[in-house]
This record gives C-alpha cells, sequence and structure tokens, in this order.
C-alpha cells in the first residue's frame, strides 16, 4: 500500500539476481534438480518464478522478458516442456513420478504472455496425459484456446 517503488525496486534487485543465480543458460535450475524430487521442484520454481513475474508486471518490470547471460525465465520454461509432456524422460533423480497439476495453467498463462503457439501446442499435449485428470484445474482458465 502505497510502497510501489520500494516494491519495484525490491523486485529488480531480489529477482534478477535469482533468475541469475538459480537458472542455467540451457534453462535448468540446477539447485531443483539437486534435489530427490528434481522435476516437481523445478516445476514449482517455475511456478514460483510466474507468479513474481505476474507481481512484477503490475509494478512495471518485465521479468518475463529479462534476460541476462542467456539466463531467463523462458527458457527455464522452454527446459522444462519436454518432461512436462514426457515426464518418465526427466534426466535427473526424480523419486516421485507425479507431476505438478498446474502445468496447464503454466503453458495456458505462457501461450498468453509469450505468443508463441509452442506453449500451446504443450498445453494440448498436457491435457492428453492419460495418468492426469486435469479438468478441474483448467475450468477456470480465461484464455481462449
Amino acid at each position: 500500500l502505497g510502497k510501489r517503488k520500494q516494491v519495484k525496486e525490491h523486485i529488480k534487485m531480489f529477482t534478477k539476481i535469482r533468475i541469475e543465480a538459480q537458472i542455467l543458460k540451457t534453462g535448468e535450475m540446477p539447485l531443483e534438480t539437486e534435489r530427490t524430487r528434481s522435476l516437481h521442484y523445478s516445476l514449482y520454481n517455475i511456478r514460483a518464478f510466474f507468479g513474481i513475474a505476474q507481481y512484477a508486471d503490475k509494478v512495471g518490470v518485465d521479468l518475463w522478458n529479462y534476460t541476462t547471460n542467456h539466463k531467463s525465465i523462458k527458457n527455464a520454461l522452454n527446459y522444462l516442456i519436454p518432461y512436462m509432456i514426457h515426464p518418465k524422460n526427466w534426466p535427473h533423480k526424480n523419486l516421485e513420478g507425479d507431476i505438478n497439476i498446474f502445468l496447464p495453467n503454466i503453458l495456458a498463462q505462457a501461450f498468453y504472455i509469450y505468443k508463441d503457439n509452442k506453449y500451446l501446442d504443450a498445453y494440448q499435449k498436457v491435457l492428453k496425459n492419460p495418468s492426469k485428470d486435469y479438468s478441474s484445474y483448467t475450468e477456470k482458465l480465461i484464455i481462449p484456446l
């Protein structure tokens, strides 16, 4: 409340540092891929970055397209997409095979933000996953597909 400038500075300073520290040029997030439930935590982390980017938008900071040394939220998402579609192909240790229930929403939001059909294609493929019922999580999407 009334601290827009401080919020903007905080986001610019700390979130950009986190992107630099947590995302490799390839998009991998090594702090997450070292964990025992690495796919789950990688997906959870990208969801957190999406949340921060939404808040940043409200104070005029574009984290969606922020890149430093080829490290970005978008690169992290792009790294994860093949494993969102085929989680069994995940190349890192992963004790739990379940995938994040918010995948469709993340991909729909990426399509809306980046205007790139690869996110729409991934969204549609993730919804076809026979081992997961996403219907209760996607019915509230406001992005027309």
